[in-house]
């Protein structure tokens, strides 16, 4: 498994929107977002964006923890189908690698609203590229730390 999908690996997006990680290795990724007005359009549902981007991040977990050494990935291309709105109090995505390529990693990610039902679902293509092994290009910061440039 690459370093970068290790649990000290703090990711600044997930992290500022508030994605929880609550499993993610051998090609699964487990994770919840606990919903907040800012989350939500105008008729209080989640906001397909924010969806979209839990969709993501959870693949990216799944496909991250298979990634050899020497590797990233970076999302290629993706599709959402938007089944019923996301409400609140919770929503968790499972991901899992349907198929581990040479060079490309396939996701697939389900979205739950609270009471199970499901509300998305994501086909996810990400491509392996070379990470050099030492620093990560991308200065990860914890969640308590200030950005480079502040």
């Amino acid at each position: 498994m690459s370093e970068l999908a290790s649990e000290q690996t703090p990711q600044r997006f997930g992290a500022f929107v508030g994605f929880k990680r609550d499993e993610c290795g051998n090609g699964i990724c487990n994770i919840h977002l606990d919903i907040e007005p800012q989350h939500t359009q105008f008729q209080n549902n989640v906001h397909g964006g924010v969806i979209a981007s839990l969709i993501d991040h959870c693949a990216g977990g799944a496909a991250m923890s298979l990634a050899p050494q020497g590797k990233a990935v970076v999302t290629a291309d993706m599709h959402v189908n938007f089944l019923r709105p996301g409400q609140a109090p919770r929503l968790r995505a499972l991901g899992r690698v349907v198929k581990n390529g040479r060079n490309l990693i396939v996701v697939q990610v389900e979205v739950f609203n609270n009471n199970g039902q499901m509300c998305a679902l994501g086909t996810l293509n990400f491509a392996l590229v070379d990470y050099d092994k030492g620093e990560h290009p991308i200065h990860f910061r914890l969640p308590d730390q200030p950005l480079d440039n502040q």
